[in-house]
């Protein structure tokens, strides 16, 4: 059977030669990671800020609105000169002052906040920026990464079974001595009265002892049991974040890949449709030279590059503004005379 090809093959792995490697990379992705995180810390912790700043402002200033209806309310048509008015008025107006010392206090916290938002946000842009621009690895960085995480999927599937198998341990079951208990009880009160048989009372006691001793290696054995399925399921746990971690490295890895890819096929696209409205032209522009001599041609031509339809080739997008309209068409046409006339030929009129 003919091996399938890979569709990705056909592009050179030359991705470790001329970047760093999936692993150093994804490193670098983490850590940006870890200071995003602690930079949107910063960011909640002084918006916090700001909000009370805010708050506090808001508050002197009504408490200054306050005390300034205050006075105005009380102050009398003629001031007076007595002691108690001057005592007054000088009460109503540090509770102004106070007001405003308040709100000038949280007005300077307020622009340190937004100072210190707008230098956080300037760090995150970056960081985030220098995290987007991360991209590379090879294709056989990625699959060995796959690798690794099938195997770590693998390794959690393996603790499953074996957690299955050992929480299946049976419990120990005291039923066996509990029965000699009750025998040796009877027997007990038997031999108290004087009617037990001679030897009666050693042989439960020893049949007695030895389940109580299989009893203990049960008990034993089922608190090992436990204690090994609580170690297999530490185990796990970290086999499962092992896991997670993988595959969250496997997505960004897997994402990178994709966007060199899609980088390189983005290039071949726009060259090959500038390459195609090049021919397109020149086809187009040797038509046209041909409709006096060769008008069946000239048709022939026109058919293979217009459709039945006539509908005009259009290539627009970043970068691309490829429209066949008479002004294209135009171009080309004067182009091919200009080659020909270059050439030393006269062209027929």
């Amino acid at each position: 059977m003919k091996p399938t090809a890979n569709p990705i093959q056909h592009q050179p792995d030359t991705f470790a030669m001329k970047n760093p490697t999936l692993s150093s990379l994804l490193s670098r992705h983490a850590q940006l990671t870890v200071q995003l995180a602690a930079l949107d810390e910063q960011i909640r912790v002084n918006s916090d800020a700001r909000d009370t700043a805010e708050a506090d402002r808001a508050q002197a200033r009504e408490q200054e609105r306050q005390a300034i209806a205050q006075i105005e309310r009380e102050a009398p048509k003629t001031p007076g000169t007595n002691p108690e008015y001057i005592a007054q008025e000088a009460d109503r107006d540090r509770a102004v002052n106070a007001a405003r010392r308040l709100e000038a206090e949280a007005r300077t916290r307020l622009n340190a906040c937004q100072q210190r938002d707008e230098a956080l946000s300037i760090q995150r842009r970056a960081l985030e920026q220098d995290r987007l621009t991360l991209c590379g690895g090879s294709l056989s960085d990625l699959l060995t990464l796959q690798d690794q995480i099938e195997a770590a999927r693998v390794e959690v599937s393996r603790l499953d079974r074996l957690i299955d198998e050992h929480r299946a341990h049976p419990a120990p079951d005291r039923a066996p001595v509990d029965a000699l208990d009750e025998q040796l009880a009877a027997l007990l009160a038997k031999s108290a009265l004087g009617e037990a048989v001679q030897g009666e009372l050693s042989a439960l006691e020893k049949r007695r002892a030895a389940a109580q001793t299989n009893h203990a290696s049960a008990t034993e054995q089922a608190k090992r049991a436990g204690l090994l399925v609580r170690g297999l399921e530490d185990r796990r746990a970290v086999e499962r974040a092992r896991v997670a971690d993988l595959e969250s490295q496997g997505r960004i890895a897997f994402a990178w890949q994709v966007r060199v890819e899609l980088d390189r096929t983005i290039q071949d696209f726009r060259a090959t449709a500038e390459r195609l409205f090049e021919v397109r032209g020149t086809l187009l522009g040797l038509a046209k030279l041909t409709e006096g001599t060769e008008p069946d041609l000239a048709r022939q031509v026109k058919a293979l590059i217009d459709p039945a339809a006539r509908q005009s080739l259009r290539i627009t997008g970043p970068g691309l503004d490829l429209i066949d309209d008479p002004a294209y068409r135009e171009r080309a046409t004067e182009r091919e005379r200009s080659r020909y006339r270059q050439a030393g030929l006269r062209l027929p009129e």
